[in-house]
């Protein structure tokens, strides 16, 4: 996360469920979300992976920025979602905890 609170964050709500958010300053705090439908299990290690590709600008199909989120190698979310607008230096990042906690 940036000072003016923008970039990606990914963090648990409710019971093992992981929620991804993309925050853009032009959007006035107005986050694009993305919810994982599948639960993580209790007491379990698991991989997880979020792959976020940003989208090409005027190449028709295909070019929008697209988030896939894996739970050991398998895919168990995967939508559009908007690339988070960085021109400021990252200066927060948090482990368990989401920026609203700041």
């Amino acid at each position: 996360m940036s000072g003016n609170g923008t970039g990606l964050e990914a963090v648990f709500e409710g019971p093992g469920l992981l929620v991804l958010r993309v925050l853009r300053s032009k959007d006035q705090g107005e986050a694009h979300t993305l919810r994982v439908p599948e639960p993580l299990a209790p007491k379990r290690w698991i991989h997880v992976a979020v792959v976020h590709h940003c989208g090409k600008r005027g190449l028709g199909l295909g070019s929008h920025s697209e988030c896939y989120v894996y739970f050991d190698g398998q895919v168990v979310a995967h939508q559009e979602l908007k690339y988070p607008r960085q021109a400021g230096q990252l200066d927060t990042c948090l482990v368990g905890t989401s920026s609203q906690a700041l």
